[in-house]
């Protein structure tokens, strides 16, 4: 999969790079040097976005319908399930109800709410002969302080264990059927899939709780062979040699990635099984959703900055296991390029070549004025042929591939593929900012100190910062006529209104429909329009999660 895209990628700059970098002859000073540098660099990572997004379905397709080898196992197996303030009886009962030989159920309690604490020991009493609930007297390591707690106390008991979330539901046969994978002693984890539980959703909820499919049903399972599987930090199995051979979970915010690097680097690896099923909660609001984003990004900058290195020199890990953990992350970067990305097409690059002009573009064979606009009009021409125009869509459609390809095989309703790219968009790229904040967060502090949330409908503050830039983004965007600026810019308000009036608002909806249809309308008019003022319908990304 890392040689398809560099040599997908590759081929890009053979064929497109030539028109990409031919303006660089009309830089004239350092400005626009630094603006048209930014411009070819950001194009360029689109590109290998673009690359990476269809080598993942490239090797979809080369196998999927493929069976795990599984052999049976009795080992003894403890389940951990996760709590903090957020216990959900019916997934304590999913994990009880194991058709498994031979484990036990622990509830790792780190609630702080003493109803909550009573509500998991009611439920443990009716389940004593299964369950045991296990506390410290500290919330620090967040979730892996939790379970390392735990483990140091069991560890010698069981030869596996799993890690279940608060809010997720496993099928009676998970833990049957996970540990059927443990073919090889190198298998450190076996990882299930996942899907949104749709009971109960709310307006967000319904709107963008398929962002999760793609990723689970389809960017997963080519790694069992052409990469290396992530742990999730939950819905897994995993070895308690491998446990303790990286030296138990890093007390980290991403700890599951963390855990992930370690193992990787001490020569253990993964495996999916896309068969195993189970469900889990998506954000209930706009606003925790943020927040979940903004931990992700944080989280992986943490983990990248703590683990990374020791990746990268370990004799145990191959070149492609390394690589790919470093690409496994990048799409959360998406929103925080993204911003750049418009401030250099919508401010940067005209400042720096363009003027004031009324420019008059063909639309079906006939001649047609614009209002005065800010526009660069000749030096960008290399760019505005339909070859590099089209295949500029092309890059700008490929994140939602992956989609389109569970809706074209009915594995997801295609309406719901429709709301969910309608939807999606706006809510996906109003995180430009926000996926700033989380990474400045790291920086500045060094760490991520991140509070667990059991209370779902959290208020927060308005992000009026975020309104600001996202109304001064969308006049620049307007004055030179780029649209897809102007969409995502738009987006920004959408979220900063989302957090005011709540996501199933009237005008929040519609700012977040118009996102979408704006960013159509670029990548339409852009294949329409001759030698228009688009700068060739630059690449921006379609932001459906994966």
């Amino acid at each position: 999969m890392l040689l398809l895209t560099l040599a997908l990628w590759t081929a890009m700059l053979i064929l497109w790079g030539g028109a990409l970098i031919a303006p660089f002859s009309a830089v004239s000073n350092a400005f626009q040097a630094v603006a048209f540098g930014l411009y070819v660099l950001m194009t360029a990572f689109f590109w290998f976005l673009t690359a990476y997004y269809v080598s993942v379905l490239m090797c979809y397709f080369i196998v999927r319908g493929k069976k795990l080898p599984e052999t049976e196992r009795h080992d003894r197996a403890a389940i951990l399930y996760t709590v903090c303030n957020d216990f959900q009886p019916s997934a304590a009962d999913s994990c009880a109800a194991q058709d498994y030989g031979d484990f036990h159920l622990y509830i790792l309690d780190d609630s702080t709410d003493e109803a909550e604490r009573a509500k998991v020991d009611a439920w443990a009493e009716r389940h004593a002969k299964t369950a045991t609930v296990i506390r410290r007297g500290t919330t620090q390591g967040f979730k892996a302080g939790n379970m390392n707690h735990a483990l140091d106390m069991i560890s010698d008991q069981y030869g596996f264990f799993a890690v279940a979330d608060a809010d997720e539901h496993l099928p009676p046969d998970f833990l049957s059927r996970a540990m059927a994978c443990f073919t090889d002693d190198k298998i450190a984890f076996v990882q299930a899939a996942h899907r949104p539980n749709r009971k109960n959703l709310t307006p967000f909820g319904r709107d963008m709780s398929d962002t999760i499919s793609p990723f689970w049903l389809l960017h997963i399972l080519p790694r069992n062979r052409f990469g290396a599987v992530v742990y999730m930090g939950h819905g897994a199995v995993i070895r308690m040699e491998a446990w303790k051979d990286v030296g138990g979970f890093p007390l980290l915010t991403s700890e599951d990635f963390a855990f992930s690097v370690r193992l990787v680097r001490h020569g253990w690896r993964g495996v999916y099984n896309a068969g195993v099923i189970c469900t889990e909660d998506f954000p209930a609001q706009y606003g925790i959703f943020r927040q979940q984003q903004k931990r992700y990004v944080a989280g992986s900058v943490e983990a990248i900055h703590a683990c990374m290195g020791g990746l990268l020199k370990s004799p145990k890990a191959g070149l492609v296991e390394k690589a790919d953990m470093l690409l496994w992350s990048l799409p959360l970067y998406v929103p925080a390029i993204a911003l750049v990305y418009v401030l250099v097409t919508s401010l940067l690059l005209p400042l720096s070549f363009g003027s004031w002009h009324a420019p008059t573009i063909v639309l079906f064979g006939r001649e047609v004025t614009l209002f005065p606009l800010y526009v660069v009009e000749d030096v960008f021409s290399s760019m505005r042929g339909l070859a590099f125009r089209a295949f500029s869509v092309f890059c700008a459609l490929s994140p939602v591939f992956a989609t389109l390809t569970l809706g074209a095989a009915r594995i997801l309703p295609m309406r719901r593929v429709l709301r969910l790219l309608v939807y999606s968009t706006a809510a996906y790229m109003s995180l430009m900012l926000n996926a700033w904040k989380g990474v400045f967060r790291f920086l500045r502090r060094k760490g991520v100190q991140w509070q667990p949330t059991g209370n779902r409908w959290v208020r927060q503050p308005w992000p009026k910062d975020e309104l600001i830039v996202g109304v001064a983004l969308c006049v620049s965007s307007l004055l030179s006529f780029n649209l897809s600026g102007l969409a995502v810019s738009m987006s920004l308000v959408t979220g900063a209104l989302s957090m005011k009036w709540g996501w199933d608002a009237r005008p929040v909806r519609f700012l977040a429909v118009t996102s979408f249809a704006l960013l159509a309308a670029h990548l339409v008019l852009s294949l329409l329009l001759s030698m228009s003022p688009l700068f060739g319908a630059m690449p921006m990304v379609f932001s459906v999660h994966f």
